[in-house]
């Protein structure tokens, strides 16, 4: 079975911001015998790519895993931070405690999750309302589309930054995970490219 499998076309979704492109260069350079199909996404898009059985292996958010049957994480490699990592933030003219509502950016669901619990919100899928911002409004903006609009913003809360504040603990945004049946060796061919 592990030889056949092997021999076909592996599926496999990628989140497409910039954090992702050593991850992406190993499996376009050094994954010969992953047979990759990349296919790349939001991270949201991951999750749902795998889901729907588009994705035979991914990077999907943490959140999204224990959603999904039949799923489990097989590289040490992720997207994780241990401080501040500029472009999973909360954003708002105005200071924490005075923001009534927050959108959440639909692109995310790990980020979601860690605001969705202390504010109300509302979902974020029209960026241009980030041109300009309202008052009292917090936006959760992740990716690389924070590089755009973070200046319009007096306040930048970063999320890993205060999960690591709340906890001392590093924090993991998205995981490599794969589906039941997919062979060893293509889980360590898919290591061996990440560590490339």
């Amino acid at each position: 079975f592990d030889a056949v499998w092997m021999m076909m076309r592996n599926r496999i979704a990628a989140v497409s911001y910039l954090n992702t492109i050593p991850f992406i260069y190993g499996i376009e350079h050094a994954g010969a015998g992953l047979h990759a199909e990349l296919l790349l996404s939001p991270p949201r898009g991951c999750a749902e790519a795998l889901r729907d059985g588009k994705a035979d292996l991914a990077l999907i958010p943490v959140a999204a895993i224990p959603g999904i049957s039949d799923l489990r994480i097989v590289t040490p490699y992720c997207i994780g931070a241990s401080g501040p990592v500029r472009t999973v933030v909360l954003a708002s003219a105005d200071p924490l405690e005075n923001v009534d509502t927050v959108y959440l950016d639909s692109h995310s669901l790990t980020s979601v999750r860690l605001v969705r619990l202390l504010f109300r919100w509302r979902e974020l899928d029209d960026f241009s309302v980030l041109d300009d911002p309202k008052p009292r409004t917090g936006y959760v903006i992740i990716g690389d589309k924070v590089f755009a609009r973070e200046a319009a913003f007096r306040y930048r809360y970063d999320l890993a930054e205060q999960w690591r504040l709340l906890t001392g603990l590093p924090f993991v945004f998205a995981a490599w995970v794969a589906r039941g049946g997919v062979p060893e060796a293509t889980v360590d061919s898919l290591t061996e490219a990440l560590a490339y």
